[in-house]
């Protein structure tokens, strides 16, 4: 399933597309933030088209935010980290399945 947002989106709700079955988005230019976790369980998604990476046009995060994440108690343990990226002590739940992130703004 692809989803392509309308140019009157201008944000994307925290887990607004959690535990979707998409498998590419374009997110347009006119969208200035991304909620945590935004894209979290797209166990499907294999391209992603952004204005900006993190949560909003400042970067004020990584990449990984808009997949959600944990810390401590909420980290993988040893032999579930297939599927997770870690940065510093946080580890991102990237989608396996991307295999395209096209960034539509310097």
């Amino acid at each position: 399933m692809e989803i392509l947002l309308g140019d009157k989106v201008t944000g994307i709700s925290p887990y607004a597309f959690e535990n979707t079955q998409i498998s590419d988005i374009i997110v347009p230019d006119n969208v200035t933030s991304i909620g945590d976790g935004a894209f979290m369980g797209c166990n499907s998604l294999t391209e992603i088209t952004l204005p900006f990476i993190g949560s909003a046009t400042d970067n004020s995060s990584f990449f990984g935010h808009i997949f959600g994440h944990g810390k401590g108690s909420g980290a993988p343990k040893t032999s579930e980290k297939k599927g997770y990226t870690r940065q510093n002590s946080t580890y991102y739940f990237i989608p396996e399945t991307l295999r395209r992130v096209t960034l539509t703004q310097d």
